[in-house]
């Protein structure tokens, strides 16, 4: 669906079925509805698993390390609730294997697993920094999950696959109708969301 045709759903879920325009006296203006759709495409997409929502995958290569780490700050796409998928060295180097922090010790005490920069090394994540293993590493290709963008009011497509379309608008159905006091009618909007995000393998 565009924004505009998810605009025009949304009203009609929220029973506003007059023209959707911020002067025609019905309690949801077409800002609130937007600010309820992208709020809930950016709730689904942090519970859907990497293989369902591949259209936010980016690849940044060449990032500068800077003591050891990038910070999230510093790439060129939000990254989704820190979701970083791979980390190799430099551009088209060795991959690095993903590590826990509590794990760290470990991995550099033990002279068999030590990092290098061609025998192999480790990426992890803490205070919003990617860090790696070898610090001597210049460069990095990070692979990661962006935001979503937001939809507008307009004949753009939302860009999470169709099939989840649905999911939002009922995320989106359920925050508004919680505005109104109607818990009853948000219950079931975020039931029905809930289920089928639960139904794709999803993490609710």
């Amino acid at each position: 669906m565009t924004g505009a045709e998810m605009l025009t759903q949304l009203g009609r879920r929220m029973e506003d079925v007059i023209a959707l325009t911020p002067t025609d006296g019905n309690e949801y203006t077409i800002a609130i509805k937007l600010d309820a759709i992208n709020d809930a495409q950016l709730r689904l997409a942090t519970m859907l698993p990497d293989e369902k929502i591949t259209e936010l995958e980016v690849l940044e290569t060449g990032v500068t390390i800077t003591a050891g780490a990038v910070t999230f700050a510093t790439l060129g796409a939000t990254t989704l609730a820190e979701r970083v998928q791979m980390v190799r060295i430099g551009s088209g180097g060795i991959f690095l294997d993903p590590v826990d922090v509590s794990d760290l010790k470990d991995l550099i005490n033990n002279s068999y697993l030590a990092s290098s920069a061609t025998g192999g090394g480790y990426w992890w994540i803490n205070k919003s920094s990617i860090y790696v293993l070898p610090t001597a590493t210049a460069t990095v290709d990070v692979y990661h999950l962006r935001v979503p963008v937001d939809v507008a009011n307009d004949a753009v497509a939302c860009e999470l696959d169709v099939t989840l379309h649905e999911t939002v608008l009922d995320l989106a159905e359920a925050s508004l109708w919680l505005t109104a006091n109607r818990p009853g009618r948000s219950d079931k909007a975020e039931s029905r969301a809930l289920a089928y995000v639960k139904s794709i393998g999803g993490k609710i």
